[in-house]
């Protein structure tokens, strides 16, 4: 290897690239690739062929080519995921009906009045998800209401978004700008 520990890695050159003319034929289910040489005799008017410079490919379609098709070399059209508008969507977590249970209980515009001080919410924006613990909720829901949080994050297309918890009577400008947005 150039430049390794024989020659002192003393030859430490950048290796210029050597074109090469990637000859493509077959059928569309069994098309093989060959390296032939560099010249233009070399090109057929019916087969694929890829000029490789290095950092720059080159794709020529033989007119009477049946590759074309399968190697057209078109970019396809990939459809963009479409933005859907960002819906602050409101969880709630409770005990109140004997055993622990989360849901949802608004989407759109969340207030400070659509929480209650006897239980957890999840405020989820779509850029942030608000863990808010009421003073007098539960010692279950307060423990349970990160995990409740998280198991509805992983369900979106936005798992990774910043978790942040409030508890009731804290002040905090991202949530109170999550609640007036």
């Amino acid at each position: 290897m150039e430049g390794g520990a024989d020659s002192g890695f003393r030859k430490v050159k950048p290796t210029e690239y050597k074109p090469r003319l990637l000859h493509f034929s077959g059928l569309k289910q069994h098309v093989t690739v060959r390296e032939v040489p560099l010249h233009p005799d070399r090109v057929l008017s019916g087969d694929v062929f890829i000029l490789d410079l290095g950092l720059i490919l080159y794709q020529w379609n033989g007119s009477l080519s049946t590759h074309s098709g399968c190697l057209s070399g078109e970019n396809e059209e990939v459809e963009d995921e479409v933005d859907q508008p960002i819906v602050t969507v409101l969880t709630k977590v409770s005990d109140a009906a004997g055993h622990l249970k989360s849901t949802i209980i608004k989407e759109g515009n969340v207030t400070k009045t659509d929480l209650d001080s006897k239980d957890v919410f999840i405020v989820d924006t779509g850029t942030n998800c608000f863990v808010w613990i009421g003073s007098d909720s539960s010692p279950q829901e307060k423990q349970n209401g990160i995990g409740y949080a998280h198991m509805h994050l992983m369900k979106t297309s936005h798992p990774l978004v910043p978790m942040h918890v409030v508890k009731e009577g804290q002040f905090s400008k991202a949530f109170q700008t999550a609640l007036a947005a």
